[in-house]
């Protein structure tokens, strides 16, 4: 979950990037209406549009959903960019790759 006032980052499907926002108003659903930084347009956002920053989340954890990380891939050892889905309970973590938009689950 987002507090009113928080800075997060939220994404923009105008051009397919992640820009800087503030949280104005939780609307339910997990959706929010923010405030781009840049130019103070509000925009509604809802759930996977949303994210903590990467400067921001304990790299120690415990990790939440909402959160931007990056995580190692498996299958070809690389590290990319996504933001956390689902905490499973388990010591994995479901998340959506920034470069792709394909979940994923990992270990944490």
């Amino acid at each position: 979950a987002f507090e009113v006032g928080e800075v997060v980052e939220a994404f923009f499907d105008g051009d397919e990037q992640w820009y800087a926002a503030e949280v104005l108003e939780a609307l339910g659903s997990e959706n929010y209406l923010v405030a781009w930084k840049e130019d103070g347009a509000e925009c509604e956002c809802g759930p996977g549009y949303l994210r903590k920053p990467i400067s921001s989340v304990d790299p120690a954890g415990p990790f939440l959903a909402g959160e931007a990380v990056r995580a190692r891939h498996a299958e070809d050892g690389a590290w990319y960019n996504g933001v956390i889905q689902r905490v499973i309970g388990d010591g994995t973590v479901v998340l959506v790759w920034d470069d792709d938009g394909e979940e994923y689950t990992c270990d944490v």
